[in-house]
């Protein structure tokens, strides 16, 4: 299972969006209300939190306020990638990849 949430500028006064997603190949949305989007090659971060989703928002701290201005690196897209790997999202051994698109470093 993956999530997708979309930080547009100024969500931290209005909010997120955050949308449920799976993985798949020739997906046709015609005639239904599925959105289907392609995400293109990109580089990547990848952190795992380990243990309720409901505790993700630490490791997200850490990512955005600790990790991101130390690493020197910028985020190439305004979203991250959630993939639910092992458990439940509310399971306290679950494992959640946390994926952070991120532009290439300068030469």
């Amino acid at each position: 299972y993956y999530g997708i949430a979309h930080y547009p500028e100024g969500w931290e006064t209005r909010g997120f969006f955050y949308m449920a997603a799976v993985e798949g190949q020739g997906v046709s949305t015609a005639n239904t209300c599925l959105v289907a989007r392609t995400i293109p090659p990109l580089e990547w971060a990848k952190f795992i939190h380990s243990g309720p989703r409901r505790t993700l928002f630490l490791t997200l701290d850490y990512i955005f306020h600790t990790w991101l201005p130390k690493s020197d690196r910028r985020l190439s897209r305004p979203w991250i990638v959630e993939h639910y790997r092992m458990g439940l999202a509310d399971d306290d051994a679950a494992e959640i990849d946390i994926l952070i698109p991120l532009e290439k470093p300068p030469r």
